[in-house]
């Protein structure tokens, strides 16, 4: 088992099975973690919760998965955590602003004591070796702590020691303890220093990488440093004991670099076996690498994108799923295993929106399709999964694409900008057929389509789509692409609200077709009231009103059953069940929900809050 964050999510996970624990009940994302040594307990930090006064950390019961006690204490985040070797004592750090380290008691987690520090202080660690010892890292020094305790009282005497003037002025970034007293602290300038714990003194260093060196750990004669340079590196530290303990002149060519590897972002996170041989890298990639060093691999166990997502799409036999985001990429998932199975990178643009052709697929898996995207420089580009190569180029935009859709016969691309321009394109040509200017200097929020099923309409076409638009309004079209035929059909609008108080950012207009009844069109937007309309396209009315306790920020409705998702700017996913007439609220992100999205079957729902995406498993009484 391994724990890592996502968010505001604890992720227990098995690496033999790769099934998942998910222990919800931070407010805020969690910014460490930290393992009790019988691996009994995990304890994890976050920023204050709504009502709170400061920020919480959460102990967990690993057996029964419960949360065992909450703690409050630091004002602001939690950046280092950390047990005693015997787990009779919980350290936790404060960062920048707070300052503040405080000691609790592991069995009852009460406070023993806390002190304030007037400079940052940057990680901490008990000693393996010294019961009561520990030591911290800051600006240009070590600090070394020892635990007294008298009766029922507790106190920490410090000793603070400079690092050696050769050095330089540099910050202390990480430390970790290894056998024989000895004790490595990481630079910011990516220096290595050696420290000898029973006499408090730094007795050698080295130049061992280029950057800030934030992670470092060690076992025996091993060490793994990680820095902002995307490396991590092995060392053999053999000679380091014995030029301790001799005390004679320390040089660099004492410790020998092993092996290194360069990851996608900077290390900040690493756990190792006793023996240093494999272990788990995070970095702010948002990815976890499995790291062997006795086979010189690396294997990526959890990707994600960098900044923030914008849309997730599927292939139409469900076994594939799209997501793109700002920083440049569209990566194409499998659904079975959650694996990146395909990445294609644009560089210096952000791709705000994508569409997975809905041509049936006859090869299986995600052989033959297609993938559109579209970019903040106004262009299209069409992607063949199976031949994993951009097949076509489009630009029928002047500024950033936010929307886009296929036709239901996957022959027509629908895209509208940010200035309220939609264009129809062709995937097999590339030419722009059609532009309409019907929400023109308003951002479209969302283009949807499906087939034309009803002939009440009184309209001729194959196939019915709309756009949503920041105007608060949305215009609904009939089209027959083989007859250059496109016809406004009906435009919804949204009464403007009346009162001073506008939110900001201004909700979107959402809208889709309804999937058990294509007739017609669920909307919902910034209104006089906070709800989700349902409009009948033959009638040319509302004919149904769904009240919502704050404005959407997203919407997806279940194709599989009467199951509408929505989500909130409040950081909260709603799943209404209009058979059963119930609703019921989901909490797991620690942002606002941009995105909703259910798979073609309706069995899972992918939600999105900035560069984080949670997959529920969707149980409907429909």
């Amino acid at each position: 088992l391994f724990a890592y964050s996502c968010g505001c999510l604890v992720i227990v996970e098995d690496l033999h099975s790769g099934s998942q624990q998910h222990w919800l009940g931070h407010p805020e994302e969690i910014s460490t973690l930290a393992v009790s040594h019988d691996a009994q307990v995990v304890a994890s930090a976050s920023g204050r919760g709504l009502g709170d006064s400061r920020c919480q950390v959460r102990i967990w019961d690993v057996p029964s998965r419960a949360c065992r006690k909450v703690l409050f204490h630091h004002d602001t985040q939690v950046q280092a955590m950390a047990y005693s070797w015997d787990d009779r004592f919980l350290i936790t750090l404060g960062d920048y602003a707070d300052r503040v380290m405080a000691l609790w008691n592991a069995h009852t987690y009460e406070l023993m004591t806390s002190t304030r520090f007037s400079e940052p202080v940057h990680e901490v660690a008990f000693s393996p070796l010294l019961a009561g010892h520990l030591a911290c890292v800051g600006k240009g020094a070590m600090t070394f702590w020892l635990m007294e305790q008298q009766g029922t009282d507790t106190s920490l005497k410090v000793h603070r020691v400079p690092v050696p003037e050769a050095v330089g002025p540099v910050e202390l970034t990480s430390l970790c303890y290894s056998a024989g007293c000895l004790l490595y602290s990481g630079t910011s300038s990516g220096q290595i220093c050696a420290w000898d714990t029973e006499t408090d003194r730094c007795f050698m260093t080295w130049e061992a990488d280029e950057g800030e060196i934030g992670v470092l750990q060690s076992h025996g004669n091993r060490l793994v440093s990680g820095s902002n340079t995307k490396r991590i590196r092995l060392w053999s530290v053999a000679a380091v004991q014995e030029l301790r303990v001799r005390g004679s002149g320390a040089r660099s060519s004492s410790v020998l670099l092993e092996q290194e590897m360069t990851l996608d972002g900077t290390v900040v996170s690493a756990t190792f076996d006793d023996c240093m041989d494999m272990g788990i890298v995070g970095t702010t990639a948002g990815t976890l690498w499995y790291i062997n060093w006795a086979e010189n691999t690396s294997i990526r166990l959890i990707s994600g994108h960098k900044n923030k997502v914008s849309e997730v799409a599927f292939s139409p036999d469900e076994s594939h799923c799209a997501t793109c985001g700002e920083d440049g990429s569209v990566r194409v998932w499998s659904l079975a295993s959650m694996e990146l199975v395909v990445q294609f990178q644009v560089l210096n643009q952000s791709c705000l929106c994508l569409s997975w052709s809905p041509v049936p697929n006859s090869l299986g898996g995600a052989e033959g399709q297609h993938i559109v995207a579209g970019y903040s420089d106004g262009t299209l580009r069409v992607f063949s999964v199976s031949q994993t190569e951009m097949e076509l180029k489009m630009h029928p935009h002047s500024v950033a694409v936010t929307a886009l859709s296929y036709s239901a016969d996957g022959e027509i691309i629908l895209s509208g900008d940010k200035e309220g321009l939609v264009a129809v394109s062709s995937p097999r040509t590339g030419m722009t057929i059609r532009l309409l200017t019907d929400h023109r200097s308003s951002p479209i929020n969302v283009i949807n389509g499906t087939r034309k099923q009803h002939a009440e309409l009184g309209v001729d076409g194959s196939d019915l789509w709309l756009a949503a638009s920041a105007d608060r309004r949305v215009s609904v079209w009939v089209s027959d692409w083989m007859k250059d035929k496109c016809e406004l059909l009906d435009w919804l609008s949204f009464p403007a609200p009346a009162g001073p108080e506008v939110p900001r950012p201004l909700p979107p207009t959402l809208a889709a077709f309804c999937p058990w009844d294509k007739s017609t069109v669920v909307y919902s937007g910034f209104g006089l009231q906070k709800e989700i309309l349902f409009y009948s396209l033959p009638q040319k009315q509302v004919i149904e009103k769904i009240p919502l306790p704050y404005f959407a920020t997203s919407l997806s409705l279940s194709p599989a059953a009467c199951v509408i998702a929505v989500g909130f700017n409040e950081r909260v996913v709603r799943l209404i069940d209009r058979t059963a007439k119930t609703e019921r609220d989901h909490r797991g992100h620690d942002d606002a929900v941009s995105l909703c999205r259910f798979t073609p079957s309706g069995n899972r729902l992918f939600t999105a809050s900035y560069n984080e995406i949670l997959v529920w498993e969707v149980q409907s009484e429909c």
